[in-house]
């Protein structure tokens, strides 16, 4: 990582309350299909928009954010918990999964 990406990181961490709270809905639904890896192309159908409309929210997102990759937006949709429903709820089956695995080896022993 740069010197330069490191400290937009670290500005965009100290204010993400603000910044997370600046983007609109329709910002957030691009955000979160970056974050699963659609392409440009994906999120137009997805929301129903042109590819330019598709290209111009994540530029905007970007430029909010002072992020500059796509890597870095996934990375602040992980971080600010800016994720799909699905994934939440598979991390959640995770997580239960785990414990009752762990209490199954307790009553074993």
């Amino acid at each position: 990582m740069t010197h330069l990406i490191s400290e937009r990181a670290i500005a965009v961490a100290a204010n993400d309350a603000p910044l997370k709270d600046a983007l609109t809905s329709r910002q957030r639904e691009v955000l979160q299909l970056v974050a699963e890896g659609c392409t440009a192309k994906e999120i137009a159908h997805q929301l129903s928009l042109s590819v330019k409309t598709a290209v111009f929210h994540k530029m905007a997102i970007m430029d909010k954010l002072g992020l500059r990759t796509t890597a870095e937006l996934t990375r602040y949709a992980i971080e600010n918990n800016i994720l799909p429903a699905r994934w939440s709820q598979a991390s959640h089956a995770e997580r239960n999964a785990e414990e009752s695995s762990a209490l199954a080896a307790t009553a074993v022993s």
